[in-house]
């Protein structure tokens, strides 16, 4: 089946990598040492985990300021962790889906910045912008933004 890039729903979405230039930025503002979404060979800090609720339950979270791009079909658990979580910080990159239960779990939350972005952002896989039927680079059809969820 050929990939259907950014515009698919479900899984498929879960491969998409974070440009180097926005990881870049919020490193340099927050200081990462954590990627809570990661696998070997896409990991953007040195300490990383591929199963967040494994690295919650045994405190390898514990005041790490953790950097987070999660697949979307699980943000919903992601964001639950992060709001209970012992780390000092998440920053998350996801997608502004206002409708859906995880984002009111952070618009709710006394704890949850929110930065939206003003352009959308161009995803990687496998280091590379996925390309579109015309062959060009293919952008979501998403709005992303910064979620910041600050300690308790």
């Amino acid at each position: 089946m050929p990939n259907a890039g950014m515009n698919a729903a479900g899984p498929s979405n879960d491969e998409y990598e974070t440009p180097p230039w926005l990881f870049k930025a919020l490193d340099t503002e927050f200081g990462f040492t954590f990627d809570g979404a990661a696998q070997d060979g896409n990991h953007l800090c040195d300490n990383y985990t591929n199963d967040i609720l494994l690295a919650e339950s045994t405190g390898r979270l514990k005041d790490q300021i953790v950097f987070c791009n999660p697949p979307y079909s699980m943000v919903e658990m992601f964001v639950k962790v992060a709001l209970r979580s012992s780390a000092r910080k998440w920053v998350f990159l996801i997608p502004s889906r206002t409708g859906t239960d995880w984002f009111h779990l952070l618009a709710n939350s006394k704890k949850v910045a929110f930065r939206f972005m003003r352009k959308r952002i161009q995803f990687l896989l496998g280091g590379v912008p996925p390309l579109g039927k015309d062959g060009k680079p293919q952008g979501p059809r998403f709005d992303s933004v910064i979620a910041i969820v600050w300690p308790k």
